[in-house]
Parts: structure tokens; C-alpha cells; sequence
């Protein structure tokens, strides 16, 4: 399957009074104890919900300078975040007093279906390699899959992550709300069948896509 991906730049903050009219977003928010997934939605609507419940919430939001602004009336829930961080057209992360929220979908410009698996890399002869492998979604979502071999041990390292990526032309990003390191990945469509990542030794080889 042919991937053109998407180019995010720097995703430094920017700030901005509304999200574009036609944009809706998924976010992974977490009060410490229990995970949701709320939406943003056309017109300033509001879903929220328990990410493995079944009740729907609904409400409002609005963005005022470099604060978004929450209302779920059932739950009486009713916050404003600080500043967030926000690029290209789309929210990357907010947090309000009570919840802290990274995106893990959009609706955006071209949405794709396909997987990234990616050499070895990181290679210390004897001592340890990672090993990485995308999932991009047609929500807007990506999971990246990092494991972290120690040579002296039979089990790895993983680490799962959840984020979104955007699609320019022959370039790509990646961004990763929920990472303290390597939050954002940039790259390149090698082909039909293969992309690299900037950040990831693209000089080890392409990651294939199937």
C-alpha cells in the first residue's frame, strides 16, 4: 500500500482562539487513577467517557487564548487547562487541574492503514539493540512498539506508546503526547514499500511497510 505521510515541523506551541471548523480530535486523558477518551467535536461539542465504560457524556468546549475550556454538565465537571501544546491545525497535549491529555487521533488530512516494521538499531556488539514497529490507523491514531534487547538476558525491554501522525507530501511526523523522550519522529517515504525516520539510525536501513 502506497503511504504519504505527513510533515509536522517543529510542533512548537501555538496558540490559537478555535480548532478549524471541519477538525475533530480523540485524547487519552488520565486523572491518575481512572483513563478516559474524550472528543472534540464540530461546534464546540464535547464527548467524554470511562475508556473502558460504556456511559457517554456530553458538553461543550471552548479555546480562549491558550486555554481550553471544558463543560460536561452530567458529571458536573466544568475546567480550563493551561497552555497547550498545539501545531499544524491540531491539539497535542492539555491538562486542566484534575485530568492530563495527549492526542491519540484526528481527522486531519489523509488517514492511512498500514504497519512500519523497522531494523535493529542502537547496536552495542555483545551488550544491547532496540527494535521498533509502527501501527498507523484511519483515525488519525499511531502505536509505536519499542523494545530494548539486553544481550546478558532472553527478555526485552518494551515500551508502548499512542500518538497521531500528520501526512504532507513525501515527508511524515509522528507525535507522542504520552513520552518523556523522543515525543516527536519525523521522516521520509523511501517508496512504495518503505519509509525512514529521522530520529531512529536511518542509516541502519528502511522500515518496511505491509
Amino acid at each position: 500500500m502506497k503511504m504519504t505521510l505527513l510533515l509536522f515541523f517543529t510542533l512548537a506551541p501555538l496558540y490559537a482562539d478555535v480548532l478549524p471548523p471541519s477538525v475533530e480530535e480523540t485524547f487519552f486523558c488520565t486523572d491518575g487513577t481512572q483513563n478516559y477518551e474524550l472528543y472534540l467535536k464540530k461546534n464546540n461539542t464535547l464527548s467524554a467517557k470511562p475508556q473502558n465504560g460504556l456511559e457517554l457524556w456530553h458538553g461543550t468546549y471552548h479555546i480562549q487564548g491558550d486555554s481550553i475550556h471544558l463543560q460536561l454538565p452530567i458529571i458536573n465537571f466544568v475546567e480550563a487547562s493551561g497552555p497547550y501544546e498545539f501545531a499544524k491545525g491540531l491539539i497535542i497535549t492539555f491538562e486542566t487541574p484534575s485530568i492530563k491529555c495527549h492526542a491519540i487521533g484526528h481527522t486531519l488530512g489523509k488517514l492511512v492503514r498500514t504497519n512500519a516494521t523497522c531494523p535493529k538499531i542502537r547496536i552495542i556488539p555483545n551488550t544491547s539493540y532496540e527494535e521498533n514497529a509502527f501501527e498507523f490507523y484511519p483515525s488519525g491514531m499511531v502505536k509505536r512498539r519499542q523494545w530494548k534487547q539486553l544481550a546478558t538476558t532472553n527478555d526485552a525491554l518494551y515500551n508502548e506508546s499512542l500518538g497521531i501522525y500528520l501526512i504532507e507530501g513525501e515527508t511524515f511526523s509522528m507525535a507522542f503526547g504520552d513520552r518523556k523522550e523522543e515525543r516527536f519522529l519525523t521522516g521520509s517515504i523511501v517508496d512504495d514499500n518503505s519509509i525512514t525516520i529521522n530520529e531512529l539510525e536511518p542509516n541502519q536501513g528502511v522500515c518496511k511497510l505491509q
